[in-house]
């Protein structure tokens, strides 16, 4: 009988210590769950090209550079349709909701050629054909590695105040 409380109790003790160590050794070896961020897009160059409509059909392009915390600086062409182009600086922020999605409002200012008369969006031919144009706007982005496609809206304040475009997009992150 004692023999059988001995194997009984080494048993026990052994079931103990082999659960306790299994705990202790499982925890112990658990991984840490690491992000990284694999794309280097969210600081750097990045070149772009859109189309879309506005003051009819319009292409353009855009180069520029986003600094740390997220502050875009850069320059855009829009043509539209033998009616009117715009060339200038953007100033954006960029916001990160998730690690591919990129949104970014931003305004543009530069000057803007129109035609007058009939074709010129409702200008009068003594009006200049040369003024100031001003676009507040929204672009929201998806990435791909270095590459992303992008969705934006524009509100054209100044030269014809009410006028909306709506471009669509592809660019690379350098």
């Amino acid at each position: 009988m004692r023999l059988g409380l001995v194997v009984a109790t080494a048993i026990a003790a052994a079931s103990v210590v082999s659960v306790a160590s299994a705990d202790t050794y499982v925890v112990h070896e658990r991984a840490e769950v690491v992000t990284t961020d694999d794309y280097h897009y969210r600081e750097g160059v990045e070149l772009g090209g859109y189309a879309g409509v506005g003051y009819g059909v319009g292409v353009g392009g855009r180069i520029g550079a986003t600094f740390h915390p997220g502050v875009y600086l850069g320059g855009a062409f829009t043509y539209y349709s033998g009616n009117a182009a715009f060339v200038g600086g953007e100033l954006g922020y960029k916001f990160w909701p998730g690690n591919r999605w990129e949104l970014r409002p931003y305004a543009f200012l530069g000057p803007a050629f129109v035609r007058v008369g009939d074709d010129g969006f409702g200008r009068r031919a003594d009006q200049p054909e040369i003024v100031l144009a001003f676009q507040p706007g929204f672009l929201a982005a998806y990435h791909f590695g270095a590459a992303y496609i992008s969705a934006e809206g524009r509100a054209y304040v100044t030269p014809h105040p009410g006028a909306l475009a709506l471009l669509g997009g592809v660019g690379v992150n350098l």
